[in-house]
């Protein structure tokens, strides 16, 4: 199985990594596409009870869950939350409350 390929795990947490360090630049262009793209279809939006003005989301960003995900599994819970505060700061959408409570308590039990 590729994920146990000591090579394919290495690729894929340097994907994660390269993904974490282009992060700025992901935000800033969904950021412009939104404010593109809210004029033109703010009509549509309103009519189809989907238009919330003002408000602007970013999608789940895959490499700081993958990053994370390893390093709760790896049991290096410190670095895992801060990846996992880190994406919610930066306002990267995921299921970050529930990840960074699930580590808080593995922390917790090895003190």
């Amino acid at each position: 199985m590729l994920r146990d390929d000591p090579v394919y795990f290495e690729r894929s947490m340097e994907c994660a990594r390269l993904q974490i360090e282009m992060e700025a630049k992901a935000r800033r262009a969904f950021k412009r596409e939104f404010d593109s793209i809210k004029s033109v279809t703010i009509e549509r939006m309103r009519a189809e009870g989907e238009w919330n003005p003002g408000v602007f989301k970013l999608p789940e960003h895959h490499g700081y869950k993958r990053m994370a995900i390893v390093l709760e599994k790896e049991k290096r819970y410190g670095d895992a939350l801060k990846v996992i505060r880190e994406a919610r700061r930066k306002g990267w959408n995921g299921d970050w409350d529930k990840r960074e409570e699930r580590i808080e308590k593995r922390l917790a039990k090895t003190k």
